[in-house]
C-alpha cells in the first residue's frame, strides 16, 4: 500500500511539472482561454497532490511497525563500518584507530572491523599512513580506487567486501559521538533494518545560510516529490542488516544523494523496518561549508531518483 501510494504521488507530481511547464508556454503566447482551463487543472492536480501527501503521513505515523528484538545467540556480533575517504586530512588513521577503541570499550558483545575506501585522493592518503592502522587494526580492509567516484560510488564499493550481519557507514573522520553510533547499533539489535542517523538542533545550528536553506529544501522536495517521511536522509550515518544491504546495492547515484535514494528504495518494502534515532556531533568536528553547483547537481539527482522509482 505505502509502494502505490508513494508512485502515485511521483507521477502526480512529474505530471504537476509538465502542466506547469505548458501553462508557461500558453500563458507567453497569450491563449488566455486555454490558459485558464490549465489553471485549473493544475490547481485540481496539486489538490490531489497534497491530499496524498497528508494522506501518507498519516499511515506512516498510524500504522508504523515495530520489529522484533534479535535473538541473543551469546557469541560475539561482528560489525563493518564503511568510511569512503578522499583528500584526508593528517592523522586520520589515529582518529580512526582511536574510535574504533572507544566503540569496543563501550561495546563488548560486537566486533568492529573497518572497511576504508580510498576514492581517488590526490592528498593525505599515504602509504605510511595505511600502515600505521593496518599495523593497529590488522583486520581492516583497504579499498584502494584510483579514479574520483563520488561518496555514493565509493561506499559500494566498500559494500563488496562486507559480509557481517550488521554494517554501518559514515564519513572517515568519525563525526558522530561513539555513543550515537552505540545507538544505532542498538536499533539494528532491536529488530529493525535501516537506521538513519537524525541530526539535532546543535548541528543545525552551526552550518552557513546556504547549508541551512539547502537542507531545508531538500527535507520538503523529498517529502513532496518521493512521500519520504523521514525528516533527514543525508545524516552521513547510516546502519544496516542483509536486508538492507540489498537495497544500498542496488543504488545508483554516485555523489551525496545515493543517501536519499538508499532510503526511498527501503521504504517502498512494506516489510522493511526503518528507525530515526538522534545522533550528536563530535564537538571538534569542523562544518564545511556547501561548494557552488552541488545543490543544483543534487537536484538533478533528486528527479533522477523520482523519476527512475
Amino acid at each position: 500500500m505505502r509502494k502505490n501510494m508513494q508512485i502515485l504521488t511521483r507521477y502526480s507530481a512529474l505530471f504537476i511539472v509538465v502542466v506547469t511547464i505548458l501553462l508557461g508556454i500558453l500563458y507567453i503566447l497569450g491563449s488566455r482561454e486555454n490558459c485558464a482551463v490549465s489553471l485549473s487543472l493544475l490547481f485540481g492536480l496539486i489538490t490531489l497532490w497534497v491530499i496524498g501527501r497528508v494522506g501518507l503521513l498519516a499511515f506512516h505515523i498510524l500504522f508504523h511497525k515495530r520489529p522484533g528484538a534479535l535473538s541473543d545467540t551469546g557469541k560475539v556480533e561482528s560489525v563493518d563500518i564503511i568510511l569512503p575517504c578522499y583528500n584526508p586530512y593528517q592523522g586520520w588513521e589515529q582518529t580512526m584507530i582511536e574510535q574504533h577503541k572507544e566503540l569496543e570499550n563501550l561495546m563488548h558483545d560486537y566486533e568492529f572491523r573497518l572497511i576504508v575506501v580510498n576514492d581517488g585522493s590526490k592528498r593525505g592518503f599515504t602509504k605510511e599512513a595505511v600502515e600505521r592502522l593496518k599495523v593497529a587494526l590488522p583486520d581492516t580492509i583497504i579499498v584502494d580506487n584510483k579514479n574520483n567516484q563520488g561518496k555514493g560510488g565509493a561506499v559500494r564499493d566498500g559494500l563488496k567486501y562486507s559480509d557481517s550481519k550488521l554494517t554501518l557507514y559514515t564519513d572517515y573522520d568519525f563525526p558522530y559521538q561513539t555513543e550515537s553510533i552505540c545507538r544505532v547499533i542498538e536499533c539494528l539489535k532491536a529488530g529493525y533494518d535501516v537506521v538513519i542517523a537524525r541530526r539535532n538542533r546543535t548541528y543545525y545550528s552551526q552550518l552557513s545560510t546556504r547549508r541551512k536553506l539547502a537542507s531545508h529544501a531538500s527535507r520538503f522536495l523529498n517529502f513532496m516529490l518521493l512521500g519520504l517521511t523521514y525528516t533527514d536522509t543525508q545524516g552521513g550515518l547510516k546502519g544496516f542488516n542483509r536486508k538492507g544491504k540489498g537495497f544500498l546495492a542496488s543504488t545508483r547515484i554516485k555523489q551525496f544523494l545515493f543517501d536519499t535514494e538508499f532510503i526511498y528504495k527501503a521504504s517502498l518494502d512494506d516489510t522493511t523496518y526503518i528507525k530515526e534515532v538522534f545522533v550528536d556531533l563530535r564537538n571538534e568536528v569542523m562544518l564545511p561549508d556547501m561548494k557552488k553547483g552541488v545543490f543544483l547537481n543534487e537536484l538533478k539527482n533528486l528527479f533522477m531518483i523520482c523519476w527512475r522509482g
